[in-house]
């Protein structure tokens, strides 16, 4: 009876003995090139744990698809389809919120690799702008389609694992606000984005279908430094909180990222004061907001990709 309970199904049912073959041939004829970066693909045992995640994401990744339907078409009619948009993007943040919960794993350590880490920052992208009392129907064109995709790519493929202990409560507190402050400092450069968009049509006095979603330039500019100023305090206490940690403790912290993230501070900084003792606007603000913002990706994304799917094994 025991050696009945630890039976494989490939070995009672026929046509698994041929899906796992006719998978392990295709793996290893489209072997992939990224060292670190593999489908996946779990043994039988353990799919029934996992199925409950792929499911959610499914119709997670299905409801924002649904949700950039519908911001484009309220392209034409900005007002018919606000409601239905914001109940999809509701329903596709919280079915999101549940892969995530369990992809992360256990409350102590976090599996926080780098397509977890995406995944996780383009579930709040959508999250904060509903909260926000915000026109962000134009952000959401962008951001939806982005957030499927990070989702997608969460659920398919993995790199390198990247545990990351968060017993200590003062290193917790500082990932929080850390990716709090990421996904706003995003948010800005997807809005400088918008900005520049709205600026160059309004050069060449042109309106296109797109400007009658957004809101004036002005009312853009304003939520533009508003999600600098918090994304730029919430990142600075974070910085704060991890040099004190590190400090006090033998981990330390990713040295790999600091020159580019501090880089980056000082450029939003500058791009603040900027703002506020010159009245920076327009395409010179927006140009800085995605220098800064790239230098900050560069040091955390771009080095969490670098080191767990390129190099990574």
């Amino acid at each position: 009876m025991g050696r009945l309970l630890h039976l494989n199904p490939a070995d009672i049912f026929p046509f698994e003995r041929r899906r796992q073959a006719l998978f392990d041939r295709l793996l290893n004829r489209h072997a992939l090139p990224l060292r670190g970066l593999k489908c996946h693909t779990l043994p039988l045992s353990r799919q029934r744990t996992h199925v409950i995640p792929v499911l959610s994401g499914i119709v997670a990744v299905a409801l924002y698809a649904a949700g950039s339907l519908v911001a484009y078409r309220m392209i034409g009619d900005a007002r018919t389809h606000s409601k239905a948009l914001r109940l999809l993007t509701l329903g596709a943040i919280a079915f999101h919120a549940v892969t995530i919960a369990l992809q992360l794993g256990g409350a102590g350590s976090l599996d926080f690799g780098f397509f977890v880490a995406t995944s996780v920052i383009f579930w709040l992208l959508p999250t904060i702008l509903l909260i926000l009392r915000e026109p962000v129907e134009g952000l959401l064109l962008a951001v939806l389609p982005l957030s499927a995709i990070a989702l997608a790519a969460s659920l398919a493929l993995e790199g390198q694992p990247a545990p990351l202990d968060i017993s200590e409560p003062e290193f917790a507190l500082h990932v929080l606000l850390s990716l709090v402050g990421y996904t706003l400092l995003l948010m800005s450069a997807l809005q400088s984005l918008l900005v520049l968009l709205v600026d160059h049509s309004m050069r060449r006095h042109r309106v296109s279908a797109l400007m009658r979603l957004l809101p004036p330039l002005e009312t853009m500019e304003t939520m533009l430094f508003k999600l600098i100023a918090i994304g730029f305090a919430l990142i600075t206490l974070g910085i704060i909180l991890g040099a004190w940690f590190a400090l006090g403790s033998d981990q330390g912290m990713g040295s790999e990222h600091i020159l580019p993230s501090l880089i980056a501070w000082f450029l939003f900084l500058f791009l603040l004061v900027g703002r506020r003792l010159l009245g920076w606007r327009g395409r010179a603000a927006s140009a800085w907001t995605l220098l800064a913002f790239g230098l900050l990706a560069g040091g955390y994304l771009g080095n969490k990709f670098l080191l767990e799917v390129l190099v990574g094994g």
